[in-house]
Formats: C-alpha cells, structure tokens, sequence
C-alpha cells in the first residue's frame, strides 16, 4: 500500500513537471512577449534594472510591492539582465508548489484527496499562464503555500519556532502580495479564540503579531527616510481603491477618468490629478489618501450602488471567467496550445470548495487556510476582481475543493452501498 501511494505521487508530479516543462518550451518559442515585457512586466524589469544602478534602498518611496522587483533584480544581476533564467525559476516555484499543495491536502484529509488538489493545481491554467509572465503572482503563491504549510504545522505542533517560520513567510507574502494583507488580522483572532487555552498562547500570539509586523516596518520605515511619508508598503492602494469603486465600475478594474495612459506612468498621472483638484503639490501619502478619498465618496453617495457592485464583484471572485490583466489567457492559448489541456474552470474548483467547507472539513481542518481565503477574499470585495487578484485564494481553495470531492466520493459509495443492500433485501 504504502509503495502503490508513492507511486501515485510520483506519477503526480512527473506530470506536472512535463506539462509545465512543454508549456514553458512552447511559450518561449512562440510569444513574443519573452524578450519584450509590456506593460507591469515592462514596469517590473524597470524596476530591477534601476535596481542595479540606484542601489538596495533606491531613493523614491515604493508605488508598488517591492519584493518582486527585488527577487527580479538579484537573478538578473546574476544572469546579466537575461530574462530566460527568471522563466526557469518560475516554472520550478510553480512544480514545487504543487508538491507542497500535494503534501498540505495528505495531511489534512487523504492521500487521495492529495492526488485530486495536485491534479487540480495542473489543470487550473492560470498558474501555468503566469510563471511564464514578469509580474508578483508565481513568488507571492509559493510564499503562501509555504506560509499555509508552515501554520498548519504550527497548529499541530504548538512549537512556537513553526509558528514564528510560517508568520516569517505570512509577512514576505504580503511583501509580495499586499492583497494578502487581511489574512493577517484574520488568523490573530482565529488564533486567539482556537488555541485560548494552550500554554504558549503569549508567544503565539507575539509570533503571529511582531514578525509580519517586523517584515512591513523595514519598509515602512525604508519609505519614510526616503520621501518623510509614512506608507506601510507600497502607495498605489489608493488608487487601486478608486480604479475598483466608482460610478463605471463593474466589479473588475475601471480606468478612472484622467488616468489613462501606459503603466509606466500611472503614478505621474494619478499624482498630477490629485494635485489638480488639491491645487497644491501634494506628498505621496496625500496623493494616496486623495484616492482613498474618492472611492470612498462614491459609496457614500450611492449606497445603493454600492451594493449593487458588491454583489457583481461576488459573482465574479467565483465565475469561471479569467477576467484579463496585463496579459490574456486566450491569447496564450492561441499561441501555445499545449496549455489548453489545462482544462479546469475556476467555478469548478469554486464549486467544490463550497462543499468541502460545507463539511466543516471534518478531518480537521486547520485555521491557516479559511483566514488566507476569506482575507483574500474580502480584500477583492474592497477593490476588484481580476484573474491575477483572484490567485491568493487559488492554494486555499484547491484545498477546500479536494475535501469537497473526498466528500463527494464517500457519499456516493455509500449510497451505492445502501440502495445494493436495498436491492438484494
């Protein structure tokens, strides 16, 4: 038994190491975006190389996550400003996820159930569609999967050493992904309440609270001495804000007025807007606020509304759409067909999941991953859906959807088995 389980694994994931391996073939002997970044990849690169010349602290404060940037600038430094390498190590961040997403859903529910995530990791395109692309989404998902993997353990172990390591990962996560950010708040209170009466609580707790809060200050404090603003992270929360919560706004990303323009000068152009209405040169935290501002006029204004783009923003956090971003699916799947196998719709997936929480997960499920889905999921309620956005809740979900069909599975043979006890009764 034990042999035929690895044997299973194994077969998993050769899998998905030739799937992605022909994928990535495929893709860097067809796009024409390998060696031509658009838009927030081009933005990226940018970023990296000015990296390079302005050295580790740079000398503005940071509009976007800045710790894809500084990962692209280290692999470029050592390749010497070649793409192919970064194409490579995604690709393999992208098989090992899956490995782990495999090793995570064995030791909540089942080998079985372990198998069906993997599976579903695979054929979910996405995943596949951005580690061939320059942009946050591949790094930020390992950090998560390693996170989640980390507090899961934490959970089980109550060692606070596994606690510390899986809010060591929580904290780079956000770094990459600021999307990420309510997960945190979410497991300190689901924390709190689940593990009230363990010994170690105090220092759970600390763990949970002071390192993210370690990992978020560094750059905090890196902006401050840069620009003498105080912006937790990046400052372009503000705008994305607005871009999601105004009156043409249909739950995925509406171009504001006045900032139309290419990615590379978005952050001129939202500042030079703010500054027109403010009639005075504002700081980036005021620009960032001016923003904020705006979306939150528009809920006040038109509640109703308001309401009404909540529930188009829930309709589509679980459509199987991929709502487009920086790059389209489609156009991958006209120039590398081979990603066309990877078949699986997000409602599926979605579908699934819905049963396995259903359940309560009643192989015991831990605390880790209903915080990164619903913090994840309520940070696209604040802002907006897109594919790329959608992704942080993707780990989670594989999860909760391989639980759904072990579920699934069970009650079917034990139906087949009553109505057969039924039938020779």
């Amino acid at each position: 038994m034990n042999f035929r389980k690895w044997n299973a694994r194994f077969w998993v994931i050769f899998g998905c190491i030739v799937f992605k391996a022909i994928c990535l073939l495929s893709y860097l002997d067809h796009s024409p975006f390998v060696g031509m970044p658009v838009m927030d990849s081009a933005v990226y690169v940018q970023w990296a190389l000015k990296i390079h010349d302005e050295g580790w602290m740079g000398r503005e404060i940071f509009y976007r996550a800045p710790l894809y940037p500084y990962f692209l600038s280290l692999i470029l430094r050592v390749t010497h400003d070649n793409l192919l390498p970064v194409y490579l190590i995604q690709s393999a961040m992208g098989i090992w996820m899956v490995g782990r997403i495999h090793r995570l859903a064995a030791a909540l529910i089942s080998e079985r159930a372990a198998h069906i995530a993997a599976v579903a990791a695979i054929l979910y395109a996405p995943l596949t569609f951005y580690e061939t692309k320059i942009l946050p989404t591949t790094l930020g998902l390992v950090l998560e999967v390693a996170a989640l993997e980390w507090l899961v353990r934490a959970g089980r172990t109550q060692k606070v050493l596994d606690w510390a390591t899986g809010a060591a990962f929580l904290g780079l996560t956000i770094l990459c992904m600021p999307q990420f950010i309510l997960t945190w708040p979410i497991l300190i209170a689901v924390t709190s309440i689940r593990y009230r009466r363990a010994e170690a609580l105090g220092r759970i707790l600390a763990s949970i609270l002071i390192i993210p809060a370690l990992l978020i200050g560094i750059v905090t404090v890196r902006n401050y001495i840069v620009s003498g603003d105080f912006v937790l992270i990046s400052a372009n929360a503000g705008v994305t804000f607005a871009q999601g919560n105004n009156s043409t706004s249909l739950g995925s990303m509406s171009v504001v007025p006045g900032l139309v323009g290419p990615a590379s000068l978005q952050r001129e152009m939202e500042t030079r807007v703010a500054e027109d209405a403010a009639g005075r040169k504002l700081r980036p935290l005021e620009v960032n606020s001016y923003w904020f501002q705006r979306g939150l006029d528009f809920i006040r204004e038109h509640p109703l509304d308001y309401l009404k783009l909540l529930e188009m923003k829930i309709a589509l956090a679980f459509n199987s759409v991929e709502l487009p971003g920086n790059y389209l699916l489609d156009i991958d799947r006209e120039l590398t067909p081979v990603i066309r196998l990877a078949f699986l719709p997000f409602g599926v997936i979605a579908a699934l999941a819905i049963c396995g929480l259903s359940g309560g997960f009643r192989r015991g499920t831990d605390i880790a991953l209903p915080a990164a889905f619903f913090g994840s999921f309520i940070c696209l309620l604040m802002f907006y859906v897109n594919t790329r956005y959608r992704m942080p809740m993707i780990p989670p979900l594989l999860i909760f959807a391989a639980a759904g069909a072990e579920d699934i599975f069970r009650n079917s043979k034990s139906i087949r088995a009553t109505t057969t006890r039924l039938i020779l009764a």
